[in-house]
């Protein structure tokens, strides 16, 4: 079960993530400001490192595009 994404309308597993860890990011924030939670140091990179894999996804490198689609051409031009 993943959320879909915006621009494809397909299940993501990174969109999933990077919504995930910014609700436990909200959720241990609260916690810290209310003085329940001791510490939150890793919940920043999670947090990060979800949004760097939804965005980087795709590069675009001197006009060619990089993508996951990519390695499925390769794939299909190998076999």
């Amino acid at each position: 079960m993943y959320l879909n994404d915006p621009k494809d309308n397909k299940p993501s597993v990174s969109l999933t993530l990077m919504v995930l860890a910014g609700v436990a990011l909200t959720i241990i924030g609260i916690l810290d400001v209310a003085g329940v939670a001791k510490t939150t140091s890793v919940f920043p990179e999670v947090f990060y490192s979800s949004v760097a894999l939804y965005f980087g996804r795709r590069f675009n490198i001197s006009g060619k595009v990089i993508s996951a689609d990519k390695a499925e051409e390769i794939k299909e031009k190998l076999e």
